[in-house]
């Protein structure tokens, strides 16, 4: 399981920030583009941020929040650092 962060062109520096920081903390995180999410898996907000089992999106984040919600978000999810 990991967290996909999905940016656009105006949202992307806040994407990979948040994307960055989670994987500093541990977290298997990685960024893709609107495009890239929008055909493969139907996801068309940004930004947004999501869990990924199985290659299937679930839990879901949407909108800009404070790192803080977002850690506190991905520690809710369950999901394990490394």
């Amino acid at each position: 399981m990991n967290i996909v962060g999905v940016y656009d062109s105006i949202t992307e520096k806040y994407v990979l920030k948040q994307i960055a920081e989670l994987k500093q903390l541990g977290y298997d995180a990685e960024a893709i583009s609107i495009e890239t999410a929008a055909a493969s898996f139907e996801i068309t907000s940004t930004p947004s941020f999501y869990l990924v089992k199985n290659n299937k999106f679930g839990y879901s984040l949407n909108g800009k929040h404070d790192f803080t919600k977002i850690l506190q978000w991905a520690k809710n999810s369950g999901i394990v650092c490394k």
